[in-house]
Order: structure tokens, then C-alpha cells, then sequence
């Protein structure tokens, strides 16, 4: 998931100054990876996919977060710099008591979550996308969640025909302020 984040961050940081066009609302980029599970011979096909990452970069500058800054507190280097700092878990997660069974995830800087979705939220989303990038540039101080990527893992087990999928969202934590909630 984090080499996914970092490629589709990259392959969007070259392009500095850019107009948004119809086709970058519905763009995705797909990324892959295999790996062999360590108890057994079975390979494990990933695929990562990053859906609008121009949109959602230019959503992340607006709000402050440039590629770095996003990359060192979500990234792999984020993950790596809290290991070599002697904290054994970057992300923390946390179970959702809610009724969608979602998961959060936090980064160590406590800045941003990642939050798991359903597929229906998904499709939703997709369809607003545009919208929601319209509302954000033209209402900077909205009270509406601050989203920052949409991806998907989509994952293959060998001999299995089945792939299973994960839908999540990159978000800024809300309840990182300095009021009482």
C-alpha cells in the first residue's frame, strides 16, 4: 500500500503546473506487485490503483501538503524513518465501532487517516469527484472532510480465481486540532 501511495505521488510530481481535464476526474493508474507468502509457496499478485492522483494532488498543494510532506508522513519513508527512530509501529490502527466495520489507520504524525471503504462508497465517490474539487477550491474553509487519494488493492492468491479488494481513502484527521472535541 505505502510503495502504491509513493509511485502514484511521484508519477503526478513532475507535472508542476497542469489544467484539469474531464478525463483526470475518471483517470486511475494501476501498479503491481507479486510476493510469496513466507509459509508457503503460494504467490500473492497485488494490484495497487490511484484513481484521479491529479486531482488529488492538486486537492493535497491546495491544502498545504506538497509531495514531500505528503510522502514523509504517509510514505514509506515515513515508515522507515519512524523504524530507524525506534517506533515499531508507523501506522497505528484502530477498529471502527461504527456500523460499516471500517478500519482507521493514523499516521504517526497523527495528520492524516486512512480509512477503509465499501465498495458502494466507492462508486459514490466516483461519481462526486468532480464536484466535491469544484466545492473544495471554491469553499477553502468548508467544514467537509479534506480528502486527499482514493485507491483500491486488489490482491490474487495462486490457484484462486476470486480477487479480493480493499477500498480505502487518504484524508486529513480531523480530530488533530488544538480544540476539545
Amino acid at each position: 500500500m505505502l510503495f502504491g501511495i509513493r509511485q502514484s505521488c511521484i508519477s503526478v510530481m513532475h507535472d508542476e503546473v497542469y489544467q484539469l481535464t474531464d478525463a483526470d476526474f475518471n483517470g486511475k493508474f494501476r501498479y503491481e506487485l507479486e510476493a510469496v507468502k513466507s509459509t508457503s509457496s503460494k504467490k500473492v499478485a497485488y494490484e495497487f490503483y490511484d484513481f484521479a492522483p491529479k486531482m488529488f494532488n492538486l486537492v493535497r498543494n491546495f491544502y498545504g501538503y506538497n509531495t514531500e510532506a505528503y510522502l514523509k508522513s504517509i510514505g514509506p519513508e515515513g515508515v522507515f524513518g519512524s523504524l530507524a527512530m525506534g517506533r515499531i509501529n508507523s501506522l497505528e490502527s484502530q477498529m471502527s465501532a461504527g456500523k460499516s466495520g471500517s478500519l482507521f489507520f493514523y499516521t504517526a504524525d497523527n495528520l492524516l487517516m486512512l480509512k477503509t471503504i465499501s465498495h458502494n462508497e466507492y462508486v459514490h465517490f466516483k461519481t462526486i469527484m468532480k464536484d466535491y474539487y469544484e466545492h473544495m477550491l471554491a469553499y477553502p474553509h468548508t467544514m467537509i472532510t479534506r480528502f486527499f487519494g482514493l485507491h483500491k488493492i486488489k490482491f490474487t492468491y495462486s490457484g484462486l480465481t476470486k480477487a479480493k479488494r480493499i477500498y480505502f481513502v487518504i484524508m486529513a484527521n480531523v480530530f488533530n486540532t488544538s480544540r476539545e472535541v
